[in-house]
């Protein structure tokens, strides 16, 4: 199921949803090649459309709305002193995102690369040098 994680991440972006991100995920659906892909890009869209039918959000939004908040109204964000993130390698781009919106320069990640169990979301390594900015110790 690579080809439909790695669209997911593409069509399941911190920034966007609703109805769009519910298009995209069809769309996905519509592009695979493998069966079992195209039956779990059917089941994503179906728990998109039903969260969205119940006016609910998931896990997915609840970050993308906190990042919005943070970007529209930077006055929301209270200062911290300090702020730790462990496992940081386990974070995908939402929680990345937000943590250093929260934190701004306060933030510490702590982590291992090859412990990374949610790879197929764009955790690991990678998640871990992009965190190595002025500011993150």
């Amino acid at each position: 199921m690579r080809g439909v994680a790695r669209g997911l991440r593409t069509a399941y972006r911190p920034a966007q949803g609703g109805a769009d991100r519910c298009r995209r995920v069809r769309g996905l659906a519509e592009q695979q090649d493998s069966p079992r892909e195209r039956e779990f890009a059917a089941i994503f869209a179906a728990h998109d459309r039903m969260v969205r039918e119940l006016g609910a959000c998931d896990e997915g939004d609840l970050v993308r709305l906190a990042t919005r908040l943070l970007a529209d109204q930077p006055s929301s964000r209270q200062p911290f002193q300090h702020v730790l993130i462990d496992d940081a390698q386990e974070l995908d781009l939402g929680p990345a995102t937000l943590a250093r919106a929260v934190a701004g320069g306060a933030l510490t990640v702590a982590g291992d690369p090859l412990a990374a169990l949610w790879r197929f979301r764009g955790a690991g390594a990678a998640r871990l040098d992009a965190f190595e900015t002025r500011g993150t110790r």
